[in-house]
């Protein structure tokens, strides 16, 4: 025995089969070189004494017992750490998703009041052929600076209702409103998908994701 570092004693014995004596002559043979004895058997085949023994350490079923609860706190308390990183990225991933619904709006709007000031100056600038090349500088910030103003609260408001609960209908409003037509479509797989439909299938994975972390938690085990 005091050649080992570890012993590990698992039998049916119903006595003790290593006793303080046992393990303070093997430390001495040992050079105070410390060994650990692990006592899985029940009853106990390792005297409880042996506690005593300097530079011995005994581990029994109680002490696994203990570790091992302890190690199950530990692993449940990284469990929902884990959930709660999670539940917050699809948090993150929500209000992304809201907000590409609101993009195309505002591109649409951008470019539907750009293309009414470009007409309007061409048909004003056309008339008015005599100005300089500053004055029609001015005359074209003039009416940037207009639309820009126009457009601006307009912009701020849905920006900020992007992630409200009505935030859809500010978008379908500011759409009617300015008659922007039918969001954009684009190609997925070879077929027409409009952005709206790529923003609910986006939110079916985000919500997908969300049931299998209620299933999760709901099946950690109680501390």
């Amino acid at each position: 025995m005091a050649s080992a570092d570890i012993v590990l004693v698992s039998t049916g014995a119903a006595h003790y089969l290593i006793g303080e004596d046992d393990v303070q002559r093997s430390v001495k043979q040992r050079m105070n070189r410390p060994m650990f004895l692990i006592d899985i058997s029940v009853p106990r085949n390792i005297d409880p004494a042996v506690r005593h023994v300097d530079d011995a350490f005994l581990f029994d079923i109680d002490d696994l017992k203990t570790r091992v609860e302890q190690n199950r706190g530990e692993r449940l308390n990284e469990a929902e750490k884990a959930e709660r990183m999670v539940v917050d990225e699809v948090g993150i991933m929500r209000q992304w998703l809201q907000s590409l619904e609101v993009t195309p709006t505002i591109v649409a709007l951008r470019a539907r009041v750009d293309d009414i000031k470009q007409a309007e100056l061409d048909k004003t600038l056309g008339r008015l052929a005599h100005l300089s090349a500053p004055e029609r500088e001015l005359v074209e910030t003039m009416a940037s600076s207009i639309v820009n103003k126009l457009i601006h609260n307009t912009m701020v408001t849905l920006k900020a209702e992007v992630n409200s609960s009505e935030g859809a209908a500010f978008v379908e409003a500011a759409r009617r409103f300015f008659s922007l037509g039918d969001p954009g479509v684009s190609k997925v797989n070879g077929s027409a998908v409009s952005e709206s439909e790529t923003c609910q299938r986006s939110h079916a994975d985000v919500r997908d994701v969300e049931e299998v972390i209620q299933k999760a938690g709901s099946k950690l085990p109680e501390e």
